[in-house]
């Protein structure tokens, strides 16, 4: 490998755009600072898997390290959504970095077995396009019952919504953060080639995360001019603040909460078995209901200090509810494919059957055990005795319409 002899200012200038010291650099690579030092000054040069590395950290490519002159054409498309990150996240970053690596990849698988792949998404809707960011909050009910209309939801419950939205085309990952990232909420990131696309922290409860979907949503639909968006607890930024209105009521349309509540006997919550009653009707943890009746003024502040304080699942074996409806839950894979989409194991599967994939190449690509790819590519487990009796207990389907009317002509 040919070393221009400007590497080192090169490096030393590409490190600091991305906002880290030496010792920030020495930490994620697992070397001495000094090191660093070293190679900045042209003491010392690195080899071509530690340039590798040193780009993969600065958001950049080892052509743009050696040739200032290629960064225009061959720099990391993802440097933006680094520039998120503070120099002190390295855990974060080299997940984030593992992440963006699993999206180039499976773009670039796509694209090789002949899929159309999206690019840079915009809105579905002409209405929703606009040339800047939308960050006034008090369009964020009106916008929530539009997305809602757009996707036939109606005042409906929401159903599963990282099943909903790899359906819509926004591919969803949810990856451990770890300690030390409990702020860190999501990522919305509009991959050059893949579009929207997802990370959820799976750190979080299944209730926080649903919230977290529909805000990374809000950020899609209405905040798609921005490349990437890291999003923290507590960020004050309009575009988050937007995004979080726009989840609660995404999730809760106010017009169908409030008909509810004007439905209880006396037409207000008087209790906390009110909110129990209600909470199935919109398939959302017990706190976004509380969130959510506090937010439209239907309950008052000292109710909500109360009534948060009790076990939802409490609260419905007292009533004799079905307690599955009080538990938000997410996707279940086997180990490490919880991570992913449906969209993704169901090609997969496709791909290893096509032999496009092997099981083992499968795994590297996504980062599980093999085993995991080869319980992936299983046969359904047989019904159980109590599945096949409901069969037997139901009668007997009539004959199809569409069949019968074919086979009478």
């Amino acid at each position: 490998m040919t070393t221009p002899s400007h590497l080192g200012e090169r490096l030393r200038q590409v490190r600091e755009r991305a906002g880290l010291d030496q010792r920030d650099v020495g930490t994620s690579l697992g070397i001495a600072r000094e090191i660093i030092s070293y190679w900045e000054n042209n003491r010392r040069v690195p080899g071509l898997a530690q340039l590798e590395r040193l780009a993969d950290l600065y958001g950049t490519t080892t052509a743009a390290l050696l040739d200032e002159q290629a960064e225009s054409t061959s720099s990391n498309p993802h440097t933006l959504l680094y520039r998120g990150l503070e120099p002190q996240e390295h855990d974060l970053r080299a997940q984030l970095q593992a992440w963006l690596r699993f999206l180039d990849r499976w773009a670039e698988l796509l694209d090789e077995s002949g899929q159309t792949l999206p690019g840079r998404q915009t809105p579905p809707k002409a209405e929703w396009h606009s040339p800047k960011p939308i960050t006034d909050s008090r369009r964020a009910r009106t916008l929530a019952a539009e997305v809602r209309e757009h996707y036939h939801i109606g005042e409906d419950a929401v159903p599963d919504l990282q099943a909903f939205l790899d359906h819509a085309g926004v591919l969803v990952n949810r990856v451990s953060l770890r300690s030390g990232n409990d702020k860190l909420s999501g990522v919305f990131y509009n991959h050059p080639r893949l579009g929207y696309c997802i990370l959820v922290n799976a750190d979080h409860t299944p209730g926080r995360q649903q919230f977290t979907l529909a805000h990374e949503l809000a950020h899609a639909l209405f905040h798609y001019q921005t490349p990437g968006l890291i999003c923290r607890a507590g960020d004050q930024d309009p575009k988050e603040r937007f995004a979080d209105v726009f989840a609660g009521h995404f999730l809760v349309n106010g017009d169908a909460l409030r008909g509810l509540v004007d439905d209880l006997p006396d037409g207000c919550i008087t209790d906390h078995y009110d909110v129990a009653r209600l909470q199935p009707s919109f398939r959302i943890s017990y706190a976004m209901l509380l969130y959510r009746l506090f937010e439209e003024g239907l309950i008052t502040q000292s109710q909500y200090d109360t009534f948060k304080t009790y076990s939802p699942l409490s609260l419905a074996r007292r009533l004799g509810l079905e307690v599955r409806e009080y538990q938000v839950s997410v996707l279940q894979s086997p180990a490490g494919l919880g991570a992913f989409p449906p969209s993704v194991l169901e090609k997969i599967v496709e791909f290893v059957h096509d032999e496009a994939l092997s099981p083992q190449s499968a795994a590297a690509l996504l980062g599980v055990p093999v085993e995991s790819v080869l319980q992936l590519l299983a046969h359904p487990e047989a019904a159980s005795p109590e599945d096949a009796r409901e069969f037997e207990e139901l009668p007997s389907p009539p004959t199809p319409r569409r069949a019968a009317a074919r086979r009478a002509s």
